[in-house]
């Protein structure tokens, strides 16, 4: 019975969502398809999935409360049930509407096409371009005529639309005296950005404290004894009980010894870049540091990357792909470095933003 009520419910998620995908592409036919940029749907079909069931319940169960027919439901079911669903609904509807619908941007206007309606900006009224975090999701937010438009930085092709926005705002094409930003001030020499000494000292203090935890869970099973008097002497059984605890995290231990080491302190990896006008100089974990003439730069990428994401929940799972952007500087003689999306956020950089700042620095 399970096995067919979820089949009945994935096929509801699935129709609403083909049904919202097909209502998208009539409403994208009048546009060019090179200045449409369309928002893939994130856990689109469960997220419709829960909304196709939980809004009529919503509507369903307190009329039935209301009513009182003579086998009726109580408050419980009638009113708590639905307040308790109602934050679950809520989320579902909000994280399709951010995560649906396209961007249209043509000479003379942008449009952010919504699951209903759109809004829209004339080009010359646009002032800024910054990216922030919104109702969980990294946005791209666009500034101008005392409006601004969002969407998520998941869209496709983002890199180019941010960049047409950018020489947009750059190069003049905005109203006379408008103050223009895209994601702050103009860069300038020199021109820093890397992770800031204290968020590495937090780091270092959260790695030690993790490995303090680890290791007392992994002697938990000599704690235990020592408190209850069980030893000395050590037995079968004791020994037992210490290599219940110490073999699990004696195992998990040195994995996330590992990934704490590559992600703060791996000698390999940079922690600051700094951009002068003829060298840009690479900092590394115990102050070494490389240093590039500016002449051997060929060029910065943007490289994506799919990663899938998966939730699992009940033995259910569902998953689903995002596509997130490497950042690449390429030197002369095959030299090359990549900053994963990992790195960029703790530098508190986009790979969009990176690229802006290589481009105004260095004119490529």
């Amino acid at each position: 019975m399970e096995v067919v009520i979820l089949i009945v419910l994935g096929g509801l998620g699935w129709l609403a969502s083909l049904g919202v995908e097909k209502m998208l592409q009539r409403r994208l036919r009048p546009f060019e398809p090179q200045n449409t940029y369309v928002i893939p749907g994130y856990f689109r079909q469960p997220l419709l999935m829960v909304a196709v069931v939980l809004i009529p319940l919503e509507i369903i169960l307190p009329l039935a409360w209301l009513l009182r027919p003579v086998n009726g439901i109580g408050i419980h079911i009638g009113l708590l049930l639905p307040a308790l669903m109602l934050p679950l609904l809520a989320f579902s509807i909000s994280m399709v509407w951010i995560h649906y619908g396209a961007v249209v941007l043509d000479g003379q206007r942008i449009r952010r096409l919504y699951l209903v309606g759109q809004r829209e900006m004339l080009c010359q009224d646009i002032t800024g371009l910054a990216q922030k975090m919104f109702f969980l999701t990294p946005v791209t937010v666009v500034r101008g005529g005392g409006d601004r438009l969002r969407f998520p930085r998941s869209i496709r092709g983002h890199p180019e639309l941010y960049q047409r926005l950018s020489d947009l705002i750059q190069g003049g094409q905005v109203s006379p005296g408008a103050a223009r930003s895209a994601d702050g001030a103009a860069p300038g020499f020199p021109y820093a950005f890397g992770i800031h000494p204290k968020r590495m000292l937090w780091e270092k203090i959260a790695f030690a404290l993790l490995m303090l935890i680890f290791a007392v869970l992994a002697t938990l099973g000599l704690w235990i004894q020592l408190a209850q008097e069980m030893l000395p002497p050590f037995t079968w059984e004791s020994l037992f009980l210490i290599l219940l605890f110490l073999i699990p995290f004696g195992v998990l231990f040195p994995i996330l010894l590992v990934i704490v080491y590559r992600q703060v302190t791996d000698p390999d990896t940079p922690v600051q870049f700094v951009l002068e006008q003829d060298w840009i100089d690479v900092i590394y974990p115990g102050q070494r540091r490389d240093s590039f003439a500016v002449d051997t730069l060929e060029s910065v990428q943007l490289i994506p990357v799919q990663y899938r994401v998966k939730s699992e929940f009940d033995g259910a799972v569902v998953s689903d792909r995002v596509t997130r952007y490497e950042f690449q500087i390429r030197f002369t003689g095959s030299q090359c470095i990549t900053l994963t999306p990992n790195r960029m956020a703790m530098f508190r950089q986009t790979p969009e933003k990176l690229r802006a700042v290589f481009r105004a620095l260095y004119g490529l």
